[in-house]
């Protein structure tokens, strides 16, 4: 398995979403209205992080909850709300849950996650590719329904290719 051929990723990975900004900017503002404090609040800190590039300011926040409680919701404000201003990256562990992101997209690919993981398994991102490149630019990576040890394994591995 050692020497299989690297596999570029499909272009709907790489290929930002085309949208409107001023009718994703009016989605945002009607979101934002929708909010209730908790959420709000939320937003509010991630927006921040988002736009500070100060070297102290956290930039990984996990948001959990049961189902129902509008997880997704704040994603989709979020989302809206930096849709044309940052590169951002949608994605979810899962099929179902990505399609209730914008973008749609799961995070085996945009990762190059293996689908068998195990202790020596390893990301084929490879630095100075289009791949990497995407990464580098991206400013918020919104995960859905991420597992630890899936979180964990991209973290080292972008570690390892100074993208994190």
């Amino acid at each position: 398995m050692e020497n299989l051929p690297t596999v570029d990723l499909p272009a709907s990975v790489l290929k930002r979403a085309n949208f409107d900004v001023v009718e994703e900017q009016a989605k945002a503002n009607s979101y934002t209205l929708q909010l209730n404090s908790e959420q709000r609040n939320v937003v509010e800190i991630l927006l921040s992080a988002v736009y500070n590039n100060s070297a102290d300011t956290p930039k990984c926040y996990f948001l959990d909850g049961p189902a129902g409680t509008g997880k997704t919701f704040v994603y989709s404000n979020l989302l809206y709300t930096i849709c044309g201003r940052v590169d951002v990256i949608s994605v979810a562990s899962t099929g179902i849950a990505a399609t209730l992101l914008i973008g749609e997209r799961t995070a085996h690919p945009v990762f190059q996650i293996p689908i068998d993981l195990n202790a020596t398994s390893t990301c084929n991102l490879k630095p100075n590719t289009k791949e990497a490149d995407m990464l580098l630019k991206t400013k918020l990576i919104v995960w859905d329904t991420c597992f630890r040890t899936i979180y964990f394994f991209v973290q080292h591995n972008l570690l390892n290719l100074f993208l994190w």
